[in-house]
């Protein structure tokens, strides 16, 4: 949808999808990154989340959106997949498994999900 900076903010119609983009991306960048000289090596951490949002031609909103950024942002070690604690039950019937842990944005207890790369398809 847009980009500001070092930032993607993208919509997928399910968490599923996002995770499979998420893992995808992943992917691609560690065999370019091998196939590059290690200066040039680019990382990237994700913040998913699942709500209601608002979505317009180049700009998104919504409680959601704010709260995968900053876990994309400012939680997400390189190569993490991080998800909202509304993005995880969406994944409860699927092959992928996470781990929970609790954080704090903008002074408020959050939990999160990191994705588990064990068993990342």
């Amino acid at each position: 949808v847009k980009h500001e900076a070092d930032n993607l903010f993208a919509y997928f119609p399910t968490v599923i999808n996002a995770v499979k983009a998420a893992n995808r991306m992943q992917k691609t960048l560690d065999w370019e990154n091998f196939r590059a000289p290690a200066d040039f090596d680019i990382y990237v951490s994700i913040g998913i989340g699942y709500g209601p949002t608002l979505v317009f031609d180049h700009d998104m909103w919504g409680q959601e959106l704010i709260l995968a950024s900053k876990l994309g942002e400012d939680v997400a070690a390189s190569r993490e997949i991080l998800l909202t604690e509304a993005a995880q039950p969406m994944l409860q019937d699927s092959m992928y498994k996470v781990s929970h842990f609790p954080v704090t944005l903008g002074g408020d207890s959050y939990l999160a999900y990191r994705l588990e790369t064990s068993h990342v398809a």
